[in-house]
């Protein structure tokens, strides 16, 4: 069983409880149900397993809290492959440094500015092949980060994409899922505050997993229902905990 594994378990026997907040254009919070979420949890899965995400691909995340980023997580890790986070508020040669230390192959960036930075250093990033940013950005700006020679898409794109492969193969990504083990790597978070450049944390999904069920068990009692407010990084190793065992005990995260 992986992370992914558990939480497609928890979508599927309760696809009407809420799985997330999203805040709308007004700021006022909208439901985003478990059905929906293991939709798009799905359609990303397949998008990019038809773009050759694979077992042991590393795939860069770069951006802060949004429904798009856990689900990229969850759709990557589905895959066997493991995710390299970390925050906007990072300084490009950190982003540069981080992506090329962990050969990552594709990123996905929060907007186009932060897009902009990788772009600007792609002699330096030889595995980075695909860049996908979530924000909506305009058709220049789309041409203009292809121009340097990388393959650009928008987030939205990959998940059109993905639908239309879900209707072709309805169980493709449940069954990469079904492939997962615990020891599996799940990611690679780059630490913070240390001296000199930063050092990649390799977790399993056994790590998250051992965290799920002790941590829920002895300090932090979530039930069906309640809702965690998400305010911590979640690039951050136990945010990332924390938010996983509210989705395996039905929970929402707003």
């Amino acid at each position: 069983m992986t992370v992914t594994g558990r939480i497609r378990e928890v979508c599927l026997k309760y696809p009407d409880n809420t799985a997330l907040q999203i805040k709308d254009s007004k700021g006022v919070f909208q439901p985003f149900y478990y059905k929906e979420f293991y939709e798009e949890i799905s359609a990303m899965g397949m998008a990019l397993k038809d773009m050759g995400v694979r077992k042991g691909s590393h795939i860069g995340i770069i951006s802060d809290n949004r429904k798009e980023w856990i689900i990229t997580d969850l759709a990557v890790m589905g895959l066997g492959a493991a995710d390299v986070p970390r925050g906007s508020d990072s300084s490009e040669n950190e982003i540069v440094y981080i992506l090329s230390h962990s050969e990552a192959e594709m990123v996905f960036m929060e907007n186009f500015k932060k897009a902009s930075q990788v772009t600007g250093h792609l002699d330096e990033l030889p595995m980075l092949k695909t860049l996908v940013v979530y924000n909506s950005i305009a058709d220049e700006e789309l041409e203009q980060l292809g121009s340097s020679g990388i393959k650009v898409y928008r987030y939205s794109e990959l998940i059109e994409k993905g639908k239309a492969l879900v209707k072709e193969d309805p169980e493709g990504f449940d069954r990469e899922v079904a492939k997962g083990t615990p020891d599996d790597l799940a990611t690679i978070i780059y630490t913070s505050g240390t001296t000199g450049t930063p050092k990649g944390v390799m977790l399993t999904h056994k790590s998250f997993l051992f965290q799920i069920d002790r941590i829920r068990k002895n300090y932090i009692t979530v039930n069906q229902g309640q809702t965690l407010l998400s305010m911590l990084p979640i690039w951050h190793a136990f945010e990332r905990a924390v938010e996983y065992i509210v989705f395996c005990y039905a929970a929402n995260v707003a």
